[in-house]
């Protein structure tokens, strides 16, 4: 004497396997549990890329302060150079002034 089982209770629990629990409030409990420790991989992940990013920002605001400072003291350097070329040679330095002057009105389209 076998006894079958009817069809509708073999297939109770299809489609839920590996949640555990065929019960609703299992499946939904551990549906849940899933989810949150979803949702905690993606927010350690986004923060990750929050401090990869801030590290980058870091990085080229002090490329850019350098970059800054030492264009600073380049002009500084030129300033100071051309400061004693028109102390040292004041004729000179009044001539290529008067030439500077000549080129900038030519190349702007007036006449000298």
């Amino acid at each position: 004497m076998n006894k079958q089982v009817p069809d509708n209770q073999s297939n109770k629990d299809n489609g839920r396997r590996g949640f555990g629990d065929p019960e609703p409030a299992g499946f939904v409990a551990a549906a849940t549990r899933t989810a949150h420790d979803a949702v905690d991989q993606i927010g350690s992940s986004a923060q990750n890329v929050s401090e990869q990013i801030s590290s980058s920002v870091d990085q080229v605001a002090r490329s850019g302060k350098d970059a800054v400072h030492a264009a600073a003291e380049r002009a500084s350097s030129v300033t100071s150079s051309l400061e004693s070329f028109g102390r040292s040679n004041p004729l000179a330095a009044m001539g290529a002034a008067v030439l500077v002057g000549i080129v900038l009105g030519m190349w702007r389209g007036g006449r000298a």
